[in-house]
């Protein structure tokens, strides 16, 4: 249909004036109305928004699942009680308990991380040991703050996983979920203490600066996911670790024992199963001969683990060497 089209120019001609008023007054009602409606929408948006804010803030909100948790977190925050600590969630049996212990951390304050975090780069831990701010005359001593001091791996159970290793390593409390909801209830962070998780090994460390591998040189030989995960855990206990590489590429032969480039190899012997590929077993036989000549023991990686367990180094005696 073509708006130009002669017919229509003569008809609106020869009508009178009164019917393009008329169209004009409706159209003016229906751009009012329109108008009216945009309004009033807004205005429940905004009362709506309002509404949900206050009921999280009284933890009124919805349990039928008509609110993700991503659309709560987003929201302003309920407290900050959890300013500056972080959590790790290690055991926790479902998603749905996931997610409520992450609604509850993350919209009071805290940071809640899904892995274990890469350890500081050795130069800003001698920073901090090195450079201390000077003090006034009779004030207490300030200290760098440990990683521990500010993260809390919450679980049901003390276990074996990552984050209860990483725990160990850094000093870090194992807590209950049930302090977590308690601190919400109670509007407060609550003393960890009646929450804590006994067992497994985990304590404080023993003193301000000392870890359980500090000083120690290792290698590690195993599929690329120990070697990153366990490469990472044992950094943060203090431990320094040689690339597989370059321990191969290391030049010696008939090394007396303890004389070597490194302390021991660490040798994964959980591997998944069909993990054992020929790559990985040609690289295993090249390290295993590059700790023979350069007279570096081979230890299971249990041994680490109970090292780290027990907070001090245990002796890699025959129950853990390997040939």
């Amino acid at each position: 249909m073509r708006f130009d089209d002669a017919s229509e120019k003569s008809e609106g001609r020869r009508g009178s004036g009164s019917g393009g008023a008329k169209r004009r007054r409706v159209s003016a009602a229906a751009t009012r109305s329109s108008l009216s409606s945009m309004a009033a929408s807004a205005t429940h948006s905004r009362r709506a928004s309002v509404s949900f804010a206050l009921a999280l803030a009284a933890g009124r909100l919805p349990t039928d699942g008509t609110v993700s948790p991503a659309s709560r977190r987003r929201l302003r925050r309920v407290s900050g009680m959890f300013e500056g600590t972080t959590f790790l969630l290690s055991g926790i049996p479902s998603k749905e308990e996931v997610d409520e212990l992450t609604e509850l951390l993350e919209t009071r304050g805290g940071a809640v991380r899904r892995d274990v975090p890469p350890p500081p780069p050795p130069s800003a831990l001698q920073s901090a040991d090195l450079y201390q701010p000077s003090q006034d005359v009779g004030a207490p001593m300030r200290r760098a703050a440990r990683a521990g001091e500010r993260t809390r791996v919450v679980t049901p159970a003390a276990g074996r996983t990552l984050k209860c290793l990483y725990a160990a390593a850094v000093g870090a409390p194992l807590v209950s979920p049930d302090w977590v909801r308690a601190c919400a209830d109670a509007g407060e962070a609550l003393a960890l203490e009646p929450y804590l998780i006994r067992g497994g090994g985990v304590r404080a460390m023993p003193s301000e600066n000392a870890r359980v591998f500090d000083g120690v040189v290792v290698s590690l030989s195993g599929d690329a996911n120990f070697t990153r995960q366990f490469g990472v855990l044992l950094r943060h206990a203090g431990a320094e670790v040689v690339d597989a590489a370059d321990l191969i590429a290391a030049e010696g032969r008939d090394v007396p024992a303890g004389e070597g480039p490194c302390d021991y190899v660490l040798v994964q012997t959980s591997l998944p199963p069909g993990a054992k590929g020929r790559g990985l077993a040609r690289a295993e036989g090249g390290l295993a001969r590059a700790s023979k000549r350069l007279g570096v023991p081979r230890v299971r990686h249990e041994w680490a683990v109970d090292s780290l367990l027990a907070n001090r180094l245990k002796e890699a005696d025959e129950t853990y060497r390997l040939a």
